[in-house]
């Protein structure tokens, strides 16, 4: 009875495990090699996690070096490039520019709270090609502003889903993946980020 007892036990515990969101209690990395079980829905159902010859992480962080680069175009060092066209073409002062950015980045960041719970909600898989879609349309968008108006509505398209939503998503990727070196990951994503989108532009 007791054996039967302790099995019943263990199954029911798996089972709960299994459709937890949170990474199991013993999954943890040792001598620094990186946590490979996220225990999530999504990482379970994937094929190519499990047949991957190395570590998945690894991916994870090159796509995550990748979605940081591609958040370039809703970073400050990219918008100044164009500040003195946009100023030039439309005829607005540089102050009245100024103060949409601002307005637009505030704006934007008042909504990342929200956006943090689909990422919770959907998945980071599914929000970051969400996300990279909503940043390209808004590209788009940027280039056939006429007016301060349309100008508000393009610098918040670019600072919410370029700066602030896709890094925010990236960012909690690459830390749902790693462990020991999570500190590490984060600065070589930095790195890239540096590299491929300061140094693009």
């Amino acid at each position: 009875m007791q054996s039967q007892h302790i099995k019943t036990t263990d199954s029911t515990e798996k089972q709960e495990q299994a459709h937890s969101n949170q990474p199991p209690a013993n999954a943890k990395a040792d001598n620094g090699t990186p946590s490979e079980d996220l225990s999530t829905e999504e990482t379970k159902k994937s094929s190519l996690v499990h047949k991957t010859p190395f570590f998945y992480g690894w991916i994870i962080t090159a796509v995550g070096m990748l979605g940081l680069a591609m958040t370039s175009p809703g970073q400050t060092y990219a918008v100044s490039i164009f500040i003195e066209h946009i100023i030039t073409d439309m005829g607005l002062s540089r102050s009245l520019v100024s103060t949409l950015y601002t307005i637009a980045t505030l704006t934007g960041s008042f909504a990342l709270p929200f956006i943090g719970q689909w990422i919770d909600r959907k998945g980071p898989r599914f929000m970051m090609v969400t996300i990279s879609i909503m940043l390209g349309i808004g590209c788009l968008f940027m280039s056939t502003v006429q007016g301060a108006i349309m100008l508000v509505f393009g610098f918040l398209m670019i600072r919410l889903f370029g700066q602030g939503s896709l890094t925010l998503v990236v960012q909690n990727t690459i830390n749902q993946w790693w462990e020991k070196k999570r500190g590490r990951m984060m600065a070589f994503a930095g790195l890239a980020k540096a590299i491929l989108g300061m140094a693009g532009f």
